[in-house]
C-alpha cells in the first residue's frame, strides 16, 4: 500500500506483511472490544501454527484475546500466539494500541506490541503499566525498540526513516539470523509528547547516547533506510571522532542528498493530497473552498474509507505524522554529509534513479560496496522484495562479526 508506506516511513507505523488487497479481504471492523456482550465477528479460524493453543487463563488475558480477535478477525486466540504470525502488521498494531487504550485505560506504547507480541507477554506489560511500579523505569531508552534482543552477536542498530518510527523494520529483523540482535531507533516526538529534533546532527548525538546504554563500546553496526541511512552516517562520523570503531555502516536506498522539492516549498495539504491522490485517485476539487483543518479532515476521512489508515487514526495524530515528516525531511534536506574515513555499504533499490552508489563515493575516502535489491524505494522494505534485502543485510552482518559470547542477550 503505497500511501501507507509514504505515511509510515514518514509517519506513525509501517505496513510490514500485508498489501492493500489482502487487507481488504480481512474481516470488517467489529463492534468495540470494550463491550464484549456479543462475540467479535471473525473471518478466519486459527491458522496452523507451531505454537500449541493455550486458552486465556486470567481476566486480562481473556480481554486481550477478545481485542486481538476483533482487530485480526481471527478466533480463537491463544495466550502464546504471536500477533505477527497471525497476519498482524504495523497498521493493525496501530489499531490494537488504540483499542487497548479504550479497553484498559492505559497508554500502551506501540513498541510494546513488537517487544511483547503474545497475549501472555502483553498482559504482563499492561499489568506493569497499571501497577504502582509503572513509574519506575525501563532500563532501555524509549528510542530503542528491541525487535530482536536475543543472540550472542553484536547488536545491529537500524535508524528510523523520515516519519520517526522504527517499527518498519520488524519484518526485516525477523528474517535475519535468529542469533542477530536487532534494535530499531525511533525519533523524539512520535508519541506527540515532545517536538521532533530539527537537525541530523542532534538526532545522531542523542541516538549515540541511547545505543551506548546497550553497547557501551564499539565496534558498532549501524544502518538505516531512506533518511535513516543519513542519520546512521552522521552517527558513524561522531562515533569515529570520539575514538570508537564502526565495523558496518549500511545505507538502505539512501541518497547522499535527497531529491525533489524542499519541504519548505510544500504545504501540508499538498504534501498529503499528493500521497493520497496516487493511491485513491483523489479529486482535489473536493478540497476547494475549505480551510486547512477541514481539508486535512477530508483527506483523513477518505484514507480511512479506503482502509489506507485505520479508523482509530485521529486527526491530531494525522497532523503529528505530517509535522514529524516535514521536520525530519527538512533536517535531511539541510544536512551536508562530510568526508568519512570508513567503508560504506549501499543497498540500492534496482528501480531507484541515480548514481549506482547514490552519490556516496563523493563523501568517503574508502571503498563503497554496492548491492542491488529488487524493487523501488518503498517496496524493497516489503515482501516479497524484503526477503532479498534481508539476505543481503544478513550477509553483510555475518561478514564483519563473530559471536561475542554464549547465550548473551542484548
Amino acid at each position: 500500500n503505497m500511501i501507507w508506506q509514504a505515511l509510515a516511513y514518514s509517519g506513525d507505523a509501517h505496513v510490514i506483511n500485508v498489501t492493500a488487497p489482502e487487507r481488504e479481504s480481512r474481516a470488517a471492523e467489529s463492534r468495540p472490544a470494550a463491550a464484549p456482550a456479543q462475540p467479535a465477528a471473525t473471518e478466519y479460524g486459527r491458522a496452523d501454527m507451531q505454537t500449541a493453543y493455550v486458552a486465556p487463563g486470567t481476566a486480562i488475558e481473556q480481554a486481550l484475546a477478545e481485542v486481538w480477535s476483533a482487530v485480526l478477525g481471527i478466533d480463537p486466540i491463544g495466550v502464546h500466539d504471536n500477533f505477527f504470525e497471525l497476519r498482524g502488521d504495523s497498521l493493525l498494531a496501530l489499531q490494537l494500541v488504540a483499542r487497548l487504550h479504550e479497553r484498559f485505560q492505559v497508554a500502551v506504547p506501540m513498541r510494546s506490541i513488537f517487544e511483547t507480541p503474545t497475549v501472555a507477554e502483553l498482559a504482563e506489560t499492561i499489568d506493569a503499566l497499571r501497577g504502582p511500579s509503572a513509574e519506575h523505569a525501563p532500563a532501555v531508552p524509549a528510542s530503542l525498540v528491541r525487535l530482536q534482543p536475543h543472540g550472542n552477536k553484536r547488536p545491529f542498530f537500524c535508524i528510523h526513516p523520515s516519519g520517526g518510527i522504527g517499527a518498519c523494520y520488524a519484518g526485516l529483523a525477523r528474517l535475519l539470523d535468529p542469533d542477530q540482535p536487532f534494535y530499531a531507533v525511533e525519533a523524539l516526538g512520535v508519541d506527540g509528547t515532545q517536538l521532533p529534533r530539527t537537525s541530523i546532527q542532534d538526532m545522531a548525538r542523542a541516538y549515540i547516547q541511547d545505543i551506548r546504554t546497550v553497547q557501551p563500546e564499539g565496534p558498532y553496526l549501524l544502518g538505516g533506510w531512506s533518511m535513516g541511512g543519513s542519520i546512521a552516517f552522521e552517527m558513524a562520523q561522531q562515533l569515529k571522532a570520539a575514538g570508537h570503531e564502526v565495523d558496518l555502516l549500511v545505507l538502505i536506498d539512501t541518497q547522499a542528498k535527497p531529491t525533489g522539492a524542499p519541504p519548505s516549498e510544500i504545504d501540508d495539504v499538498d504534501l498529503v493530497a499528493t500521497m493520497l491522490g496516487a493511491e485513491m485517485q483523489l479529486d482535489r476539487d473536493l478540497l476547494l473552498g475549505h480551510d486547512t483543518d477541514t481539508q486535512l479532515a477530508i483527506l483523513l476521512e477518505k484514507a480511512q474509507a479506503a482502509r489506507i489508515l485505520p479508523q482509530h487514526f485521529a486527526l491530531e495524530q494525522f497532523r503529528r505524522v505530517i509535522h514529524t515528516f516535514r521536520t525530519h525531511t527538512q533536517a535531511w534536506w539541510d544536512y551536508r554529509p562530510g568526508p568519512y574515513a570508513g567503508y560504506l555499504t549501499v543497498l540500492k533499490a534496482e528501480e531507484t534513479i541515480g548514481d549506482e552508489d547514490l552519490a556516496w563515493r563523493e563523501v568517503t575516502a574508502a571503498d563503497v560496496e554496492v548491492h542491488r535489491i529488487p524493487g523501488n524505494h518503498q517496496t524493497l522494505i516489503l515482501p516479497p522484495q524484503l526477503d532479498a534485502l534481508a539476505r543481503q543485510l544478513d550477509a553483510c552482518l555475518k561478514a564483519v562479526q563473530e559471536p561475542v559470547g554464549i547465550g548473551q542477550d542484548w
